[in-house]
C-alpha cells in the first residue's frame, strides 16, 4: 500500500514538473515573480498594439502626442513589439533610437517586467490571462475601432470568445472609446456594464489625428517613395477585414486574391489600387506565392496615416470605413459574402440603409463605381454626414490631447463619465461546468428576482458542445465570466510561498490572488455556491469578504459509499443549504452544534414535465456497486432531465453499448416511468414531487445495477 502511494506521488510530481515546465506556465510565474517583487515605476508608459503585431493605432497616437507634449521629457516609453528584425519597418527605424524609447517582444523578460511595473498601460486590445493589474497602475484600454461587427456575448460562434476582454475590462481605468454607441456595446457585450469599475472617456478616437494631421500629399510622396505608385493617379485602397472566431482566423488568402486581381483587371484609367490585409491575415497573406507580392502595403505601416494619402476606400465589414469618413472621400463596400458573414458573425448595422456607400458583390460592380464615383459620392452624402455626426462627433484632431488632458492632468472631464452603479444586490455565483446534471440549479438561477439582483455566474474554461446549450438557455440577464486560470493549487501556494506545497486548500492569500486575476477588484455582495463539491471556487468565496456566503451541501455520501465532509464549508460559510429533508436531517445530526444552525433546507425548483431525480442525497451510495460509475455521471444519471432528454444523455455517455445492450427492456422501462411521473408530479407540491423523483431515481439505478424491484419496493 505504501508503495502505491509514493509512487502515485512521484507521480503527481512529475505531472506537475511538466505542467511547470511549459512555456505559458514559466511566463506566467515570471510575471508573478516581477509583479510581487518589484516596484511601480512612476514615469514609465507601456505601449502594445495588436498584440505586439506593430506600432500602431490608438496607442500609438497617444505616444506620439506624448513625445510632443513637453511635460512627459522625462518619462519612459516601452514598445511591445514582436518582429523588430524588419529593415523595412520605418516606424521602428525612427523611435528605436530616441533615449526614452524601449522595444520590446511580448512574453520577453524585459516586456514581463514593465507589465509588472510600469505606472502606465496602454492597449488596444488585451493583456494575457495571467496579467493582474496592481492598484498603483493606471489601465488605459482605447479598443481598436467603431463596432460594426458584433463583440462578447452578441457575437455568433464559439460562446467564451470573449472572456479575456471581460476579464481585462474589470481591471481597466480609462476606458478611451471612439463614441457613446461603441462604449454600451463594448459594456454590454462584455457583460460589465454594471460592474465597470473605470472611467468611459468619449473625447474622440486618438488614432484619428493621425489621419486628420497627416499632410495628404505628403503622404503621397511616401507612398511613391516606399512602394513606387504615381502619385498624381487616384490613389485606392482594398483593405478587407479577417474571417473566423478569436483566436481562429481563417486562411483567405485565395478569396482575397482573386478579388485583387478582379479590381486591378477592371481599375479604370488614372487609378492605383492598394492593398492592405488585417493582421490577422497578414501570415497568411505573406506565406501565399502570389498574394505574397499584390499585398504591397507592409503590416507594420500605420493604417490611419495611410489613410491621409487615399482618395478611394474599399472595405468590408472593417471599422476602417468609421476612420475614413472622417476625410469626406468616397467608400465602397466589397461586400462578396455579405449573406454568409452576417449568418455567422453578425453585424450591429442594416448595411442596406446605414452605409456611406454603395454595396457591391462583384470586382465589377466595385470598378463600375469607381469610374462613376462623383456620381456615387453625391448619392451617399447625406447619410455620409450622418455617419459622421453620430459616431465621429469628437474626430477633430486633438482626441490624444483630450486623453492626456483627463488621464495625467485631471482636465476636461466633460469627456469622460463613470456608468452608472447598480443599486441591486450583487451576487457571486457558481455551480461547476453546466449540463443536465445542474437542471435544478439552472432552473434556481433563471427564477431569481432580477429587479433586485445583479447575477454573475462563474464557469470553469472555455464551453465546449453540450455545455454551451445549457448555458444558452440561462435568463439573459445573468452575466457569464469564464474561468481562465488553470494553475494548479500547489503552483499558487508555492510562488505566494504561504503553504505547504502539497495543501489540499488554497490559503487564503493565493485564494485572493487567484480571484483578483479573474475579477479585478470588483466587490460583491453574496455568493452562492451551489456546486456542493471542494473546488477553487468554494476556496475563493471562503476567503472572501461578502455581506453574506452561502454553499448547497453535497450528498451525504459519496459515489464510492464514502460519507462527505462538509467541515470546511460549515465553518467558512453564513448558510448551509440542503435540498432534501434527507439531507437536512442528516447533517443536523452530524454537523457539529455550533453549525446546526446554518442549515437552511431549500429543495431546487422543479417542473411537472421534467423527468427522473437527480442523484439524491441518501440513495448515492446505491451507484457504487455499479461498473462504470464515471460514466453513469457522464450519463445523466445525475440530472433533472427534460422527458425527451434521458435516453440521449445515456447515450452521450456512452452507456448505451455497456448498460442498454445487457438490458434491452431500459429504454422503454424509462420512456414509461418518464411519462408516468411527469403525469403523476402535476398533482404533487414542490416537497412530495421531488420524493417521487427521486423513488424513480433508486428505482432506475437498481434496474441498471440489473436489480429491478418495483416501484412499491423501491419505495419501502
Amino acid at each position: 500500500m505504501r508503495a502505491r502511494l509514493r509512487a502515485a506521488a512521484y507521480e503527481r510530481y512529475l505531472e506537475l514538473g511538466a505542467y511547470l515546465a511549459r512555456g505559458s506556465i514559466r511566463t506566467a510565474r515570471r510575471y508573478a515573480r516581477y509583479r510581487s517583487r518589484l516596484p511601480v515605476a512612476e514615469k514609465t508608459v507601456l505601449f502594445e498594439a495588436y498584440h505586439g503585431a506593430r506600432m500602431s493605432c490608438n496607442p500609438y497616437a497617444i505616444f506620439k502626442a506624448m513625445l510632443d507634449d513637453p511635460d512627459f521629457a522625462d518619462y519612459r516609453f516601452v514598445w511591445t513589439l514582436n518582429a523588430q528584425d524588419d529593415p523595412g519597418n520605418r516606424i521602428l527605424a525612427e523611435h528605436k533610437g530616441r533615449r526614452n524609447v524601449e522595444i520590446c517582444k511580448r512574453h520577453g523578460r524585459r516586456y514581463l517586467r514593465h507589465l509588472a511595473t510600469a505606472k502606465y498601460l496602454v492597449n488596444n486590445k488585451t493583456f494575457h490571462h495571467f496579467f493582474v493589474k496592481r492598484p498603483e497602475q493606471v489601465h488605459i484600454s482605447t479598443w481598436h475601432g467603431t463596432t460594426l461587427k458584433t463583440l462578447g456575448k452578441h457575437q455568433y460562434g464559439r460562446m467564451g470568445q470573449y472572456h479575456n476582454v471581460t476579464r481585462n475590462y474589470l481591471q481597466v481605468d480609462y476606458l478611451v472609446m471612439p463614441n457613446r454607441f461603441t462604449a454600451d456595446v463594448m459594456l454590454d457585450s462584455c457583460d460589465v456594464r454594471s460592474l465597470f469599475p473605470g472611467v468611459v472617456v468619449d473625447a474622440g478616437q486618438p488614432r484619428s489625428d493621425l489621419t486628420v494631421n497627416t499632410d495628404p500629399a505628403q503622404m503621397k510622396r511616401y507612398l511613391a517613395d516606399l512602394l513606387g505608385i504615381d502619385p498624381t493617379k487616384k490613389i485606392v485602397l482594398y483593405a478587407p477585414t479577417w474571417r473566423g472566431e478569436v483566436g481562429d482566423s481563417l486562411d483567405i488568402s485565395d478569396v482575397i486574391l482573386e478579388n485583387i486581381i478582379g479590381l486591378q483587371a477592371g481599375l479604370p484609367e488614372g487609378h492605383e489600387i492598394l492593398l492592405k490585409v488585417h493582421d490577422k491575415t497578414y501570415a497568411y497573406a505573406q506565406r501565399h506565392p502570389q498574394l505574397s507580392e499584390l499585398a504591397n502595403v507592409p503590416d507594420w505601416f500605420e493604417t490611419n496615416e495611410l489613410l491621409a494619402g487615399i482618395d478611394i476606400l474599399i472595405t468590408d465589414y472593417s471599422s476602417i470605413f468609421f476612420d475614413f469618413a472622417i476625410l469626406r472621400r468616397p467608400i465602397i463596400h466589397f461586400v462578396f459574402d455579405r449573406a454568409e458573414y452576417e449568418r455567422t458573425r453578425g453585424l450591429y448595422f442594416d448595411m442596406e440603409t446605414e452605409m456611406a456607400g454603395p454595396l457591391c458583390y462583384t470586382a465589377e460592380e466595385v470598378n463600375a463605381a469607381i469610374a462613376n464615383i462623383d456620381a456615387v459620392a453625391a448619392e451617399y452624402r447625406d447619410r455620409h454626414e450622418r455617419l459622421i455626426e453620430r459616431y465621429s462627433y469628437n474626430e477633430d484632431g486633438s482626441a490624444s490631447r483630450r486623453v492626456l488632458d483627463i488621464v495625467f492632468r485631471s482636465k476636461q472631464l466633460q469627456y469622460a463619465y463613470r456608468v452608472e452603479d447598480t443599486d441591486k444586490t450583487r451576487m457571486l455565483a457558481y455551480a461547476g461546468s453546466l449540463g443536465p446534471e445542474t437542471f435544478g440549479v439552472q432552473q434556481a438561477l433563471s427564477s431569481l428576482d432580477f429587479g433586485a439582483l445583479d447575477v454573475s455566474l462563474l464557469v470553469d474554461g472555455a464551453p465546449k458542445g453540450r455545455d454551451e446549450y445549457y448555458l444558452s438557455k440561462l435568463h439573459p440577464e445573468i452575466k457569464v465570466f469564464y474561468r481562465t486560470n488553470t494553475r494548479p493549487r500547489r503552483l499558487v501556494n508555492r510562488e505566494l510561498a504561504v503553504a505547504e506545497p502539497g495543501s489540499r486548500y488554497l490559503a487564503p492569500e493565493a485564494a485572493a490572488a487567484w480571484r483578483e486575476e479573474i475579477l479585478g477588484t470588483v466587490a460583491f455582495d453574496v455568493a452562492v455556491d451551489f456546486s456542493g463539491r471542494r473546488s477553487v471556487w468554494q476556496q475563493i468565496f471562503a476567503h472572501t469578504p461578502f455581506t453574506k456566503k452561502v454553499v448547497f451541501l453535497p450528498p451525504p455520501f459519496d459515489a464510492d459509499g464514502s460519507e462527505s465532509s462538509p467541515e470546511f464549508m460549515a465553518t467558512h460559510f453564513d448558510e448551509l443549504v440542503c435540498t432534501t429533508q434527507t439531507a437536512y436531517d442528516h447533517y443536523r445530526e452530524t454537523l457539529p452544534a455550533e453549525h446546526v444552525g446554518k442549515l437552511v433546507l431549500a429543495p431546487l425548483p422543479m417542473r411537472a414535465q421534467d423527468v427522473v431525480a437527480s442523484l439524491a442525497d441518501d440513495v448515492a451510495h446505491l451507484i457504487a456497486g455499479i461498473d462504470h460509475v464515471a460514466e453513469c455521471t457522464a450519463a445523466g444519471l445525475n440530472p433533472y432531465c427534460e422527458p425527451g432528454d434521458l435516453l440521449y444523455e445515456f447515450r452521450a455517455g456512452g452507456l448505451a453499448p455497456v448498460h442498454l445492450a445487457a438490458h434491452p427492456g431500459l429504454a422503454a422501462t424509462i420512456g414509461e416511468l418518464s411519462g408516468a411521473l411527469a403525469r403523476e408530479a402535476a398533482a404533487l407540491d414542490p416537497a412530495e414531487e421531488f420524493e417521487a423523483r427521486r423513488q424513480a431515481f433508486v428505482h432506475l439505478v437498481r434496474l441498471d445495477a440489473g436489480d429491478a424491484p418495483s416501484r412499491e419496493a423501491s419505495s419501502a
